[in-house]
């Protein structure tokens, strides 16, 4: 018989899962609308020229020194100042993007998750998170204007494919870094011994893999959700658990957990990712290179001829509107990944017990919907639905001989784990530790 999402969710959670994920699909589009607002307003309304006007102001009004003489030759524009709109124009873009925004990220991340029980961080904390990572965006903004503007001028016809080639090495690097840049938001402390720690080894062992540590991430001060992740490449390659996934899952959900991580890693998910991820950063340039060209000659933008800065917003437009269009096939292939990592996970495991209860866990723990509709997969489901991998997990025990009953899922949680699961059970049995409806 088919596993049906009714053997295992009640009536009134399918319900409330199914009523959460289309207020999070509502949520996409306005925030998609707005993105694609915002940046069709902006040329429209001129706003890219007072951009520009701005950061030349900005540009002369620094006091002429040694600072401003390497800004100027950096930047490699014969007006004096000029080089304040290569720096502002992203700088305020991404300022102005931020700013109509927050209400609907504190809303999403904070007033949302707080009331569907999947917060635990304060307000403080949510702003102190959101100004940090503006922070950087406006730094890595400013960068961006004054390299790739005055790269541009210097070398007209070449410089995207030279900046490519930087771009290809910062990412490389980015994640090879990666363990350390997550340091700035979160701590970590090794997984210590005991039989959770050695059967994570072992799943390593049987991958073949070897992991610079076993850590476990300080979620709870955030979140509720749990995962489990690998981050770095080669020596910096750590494996990643969430707090929250050690406090409330038995260790054989661990263990397929970071198996299926690890099927990524076998399966070169990161750097075809990678590879992915350098292709549309030489389409992007390559796209900026064409604007800075050909732009000036749309009179309506009234833009300079050669490189103008200005031209930035309606690159990110059309940017935007191609991601748009592309993100079905980007669903369907992160999807297709899910499942090979899947394949993977079972494989190293021999667990479809395992396998099947955890995901059954994280759905109810994470509140997500495990049965969507088509139309909801095709535009949205960079992942196996639910119900798909329980299928999944049926159909590989029964190629393999192995004996499933619905009645052992999902696995019940070991006594030491009932005492810190938020909400209460429903008995010392198969089902124990399932979360009441509503609870």
């Amino acid at each position: 018989m088919t596993p049906q999402a009714q053997w295992f969710f009640s009536a009134a959670e399918l319900a409330r899962f199914a009523s959460q994920r289309r207020v999070d699909e509502l949520l996409w589009a306005t925030a998609t609308g707005l993105k694609i607002a915002f940046l069709v307003a902006v040329p429209l309304l001129g706003i890219h020229l007072l951009l520009r006007s701005w950061g030349e102001r900005l540009g002369r009004a620094l006091p002429a020194g040694r600072l401003a003489a390497v800004l100027q030759r950096m930047s490699a524009t014969p007006g004096a100042g000029r080089w304040g709109a290569d720096v502002l124009v992203p700088v305020l873009l991404v300022a102005l993007y931020a700013l109509l925004t927050a209400p609907l990220d504190f809303f999403r991340g904070y007033l949302l998750a707080h009331e569907r029980g999947l917060a635990t961080l304060s307000a403080g904390r949510f702003w102190a998170d959101w100004a940090m990572a503006l922070g950087q965006g406006l730094v890595l903004a400013g960068l961006f204007g004054l390299g790739v503007f005055a790269l541009a001028r210097r070398l007209a016809r070449s410089w995207w494919l030279a900046l490519w080639g930087a771009v290809v090495l910062a990412l490389v690097g980015f994640a090879m870094l990666a363990p350390y840049r997550a340091r700035l938001v979160h701590e970590f402390r090794p997984l210590g011994p005991g039989p959770l720690r050695q059967s994570l080894e072992r799943v390593l062992e049987g991958a073949g893999l070897r992991a610079e540590r076993i850590e476990v991430m300080d979620s709870s001060r955030r979140t509720r959700l749990a995962g489990a992740h690998v981050t770095g490449q080669g020596p910096t390659r750590r494996v990643v658990l969430a707090d929250n996934l050690v406090r409330n899952f038995p260790p054989r959900e661990v263990a397929v957990a970071v198996a299926h991580e690890l099927g990524h890693t076998l399966e070169r998910h990161p750097w075809r990712n990678l590879a992915l991820e350098a292709l549309g950063a030489l389409l992007f340039l390559f796209g900026l290179h064409l604007a800075l060209r050909h732009a000036h000659r749309l009179r309506a933008l009234r833009l300079r001829p050669g490189v103008d800065p200005a031209v930035l917003p309606v690159v990110l437009l059309v940017a935007e509107l191609l991601f748009l269009l592309h993100q079905p096939l980007a669903v369907w292939r992160t999807r297709a990944e899910e499942v090979r990592a899947d394949a993977v996970a079972l494989r190293l495991t021999r667990d479809p017990v395992a396998f099947c209860s955890l995901f059954l866990r994280l759905a109810r723990h994470n509140q997500a919907d495990p049965d969507p509709p088509a139309l909801s997969r095709f535009l949205f489901g960079s992942h196996p639905a639910v119900m798909e991998r329980i299928r999944t997990g049926f159909a590989w025990a029964a190629a393999h001989g192995i004996g499933m009953d619905r009645q052992a899922l999902p696995l019940a949680l070991p006594v030491s784990q009932l005492s810190v699961k938020q909400g209460k059970t429903t008995g010392t049995g198969p089902l124990a530790g399932r979360t009441r409806p509503g609870s």
